[in-house]
């Protein structure tokens, strides 16, 4: 089986995870039955079924189903690929940087660079703890910049030589719980000194996102509503810097403003939405006909035939992304109910989803799967990913950690692309963490390839991929997948 066309090997999951159509390549059950007869005529021996990454649309899907579907054949195997439509990235993307280009947002983040840099000891002798806080020029010049407060960070190494005193004294009245009022009274005078943020509520009131408040254009409702919000961003933003966790000064600011004041709720309905599209792949059948039967499940129970007939059949999972996470929630739809289904090899790409989700539907199945690998960047190149430029210089895993996921908790979540996560070094060096990074770090294993590979890695563990979207177009990562679906 040299070539295909789209029907052979690209399942299109429409919504709710359905078959029902929502775009122009539109796959039915008897697309399915078709498919597996198709295998059966050319004794397909291994499957290979591979998700694409979330928050792409149809023609990015389609697309990358399309390139990976050589380098899958190159292995004597049968690709396998669902297109699962759950799209808005770049709409997520262009929402960031049209709030970069609101007055109000401007005037917010200039607030809380400085007042939090005065905070944890960032000042004019950057990174030595000065304590004065970056000035207005100084913030001015950074924002100017593709990558700002770059250096800040790169001196800094998170917070680790940010002014000691500074970061204690915090420190102390978090755990007597009054930093968070402390600091709400310290801005609410702040506030209410800055004419020029005053002017702007009252110009530009509809850029707040009020929460559970109505519209009013007058500043002083907005103040009322503004000063509270105001305290719990930069709380959280010192919580997170306190404890480690933070992303970056610019970084954490901004993930911490967004999440409070605009795309919160939004980006995480987004975000939430592909994962439950991705589990409502595999969910039942039952008392379900025609296009309202669920994909996933459709094309698992006719997988589950076919192998009962043809046993010697072998099959691995490739997801990219978010499709880590539809990967996660196929083997928990088969846990206990499909046992017929095991795995040869597992192969993410620049996984996203939570370490928690993987411990719990991989390492609790440990009989489930041959082999695993992932391929993702180290931190220094996941920090360099800069998804958008002057606004949020971190990649698309660094953005879902400290904003799409957690919303509300004072620090990022888990990611299992991220190295920082899995690693098992401070912040992250506690008891949670561990089952993973044993399991990911087994020595001699490989089942962690980071990028970029050094020169002469072995076959099946380079890698060079510097941009998240890349890695299933990255020809060193491509040629790995084909060398590990080759393994005997």
């Amino acid at each position: 089986m040299n070539k295909l066309i789209d029907a052979q090997f690209i399942i299109n999951a429409g919504p709710g995870g359905t078959f029902l159509p929502s775009g122009e390549y539109h796959t039915s059950p008897e697309d399915v039955d078709a498919m597996f007869q198709n295998f059966e005529t050319n004794g397909a021996k291994h499957i290979a079924i591979y998700f694409h990454g979330g928050l792409v649309n149809e023609s990015a899907g389609l697309n990358a189903a399309r390139n990976i579907a050589p380098h899958i054949i190159a292995a004597n195997c049968v690709p396998v690929c669902f297109v699962w439509e759950t799209g808005l990235l770049e709409t997520f993307r262009e929402n960031i940087s049209k709030i970069r280009e609101m007055s109000l947002f401007n005037i917010l983040l200039k607030f809380l660079l400085r007042k939090i840099s005065e905070k944890i000891g960032l000042g004019t002798d950057i990174g030595r703890g000065s304590g004065a806080g970056l000035s207005a020029q100084q913030i001015d010049l950074e924002l100017q910049k593709p990558y700002p407060f770059a250096e800040i960070d790169k001196q800094t190494e998170h917070a680790g030589s940010r002014d000691g005193s500074s970061i204690e004294s915090l420190e102390a009245l978090d755990r007597v719980g009054q930093l968070e009022n402390r600091l709400k009274i310290e801005f609410e005078k702040e506030i209410r000194k800055d004419i020029q943020l005053i002017g702007e509520l009252s110009r530009h009131s509809q850029d707040i996102l009020e929460k559970g408040n109505a519209a009013d254009s007058r500043a002083g409702t907005l103040l009322v509503a503004l000063i509270p919000s105001i305290a719990k961003v930069a709380y959280k933003c010192i919580k997170r810097f306190i404890s480690k966790r933070d992303h970056g000064f610019m970084p954490t600011v901004v993930e911490e403003l967004l999440r409070e004041l605009y795309i919160s709720e939004i980006g995480a309905w987004i975000w939430k939405g592909m994962k439950d599209k991705s589990a409502a792949l595999w969910e039942s059948n039952e008392r379900l006909n025609g296009l309202h039967r669920h994909a996933g499940r459709y094309f698992l129970d006719q997988l589950t035939h076919y192998i009962s007939r043809f046993p010697e059949t072998e099959v691995s999972l490739i997801g990219h992304s978010a499709g880590s996470i539809a990967i996660c929630n196929l083997l928990n739809a088969i846990h206990n109910q499909v046992d017929i289904i095991k795995f040869k090899h597992i192969i993410f790409l620049a996984p996203a989803c939570r370490t928690e989700l993987f411990e719990e539907h991989l390492l609790k199945q440990p009989d489930r799967f041959q082999s695993l690998r992932i391929f993702t960047m180290s931190d220094e190149n996941e920090c360099k990913d800069v998804l958008v430029p002057y606004i949020y210089p971190r990649s698309l895993l660094y953005l879902i950690s400290g904003v799409l996921e957690d919303n509300g908790k004072p620090f990022d979540a888990p990611i299992l692309g991220l190295e920082r996560h899995i690693a098992f070094k401070k912040p992250y060096g506690d008891e949670p963490y561990r089952k993973v990074h044993e399991f990911l770090y087994f020595a001699g294993s490989n089942r962690c390839c980071f990028s970029k590979s050094l020169n002469g890695a072995g076959a099946g563990i380079q890698t060079q991929s510097l941009k998240h979207g890349d890695f299933d177009d990255d020809i060193p990562t491509l040629n790995s997948i084909t060398h590990i679906l080759s393994q005997q």
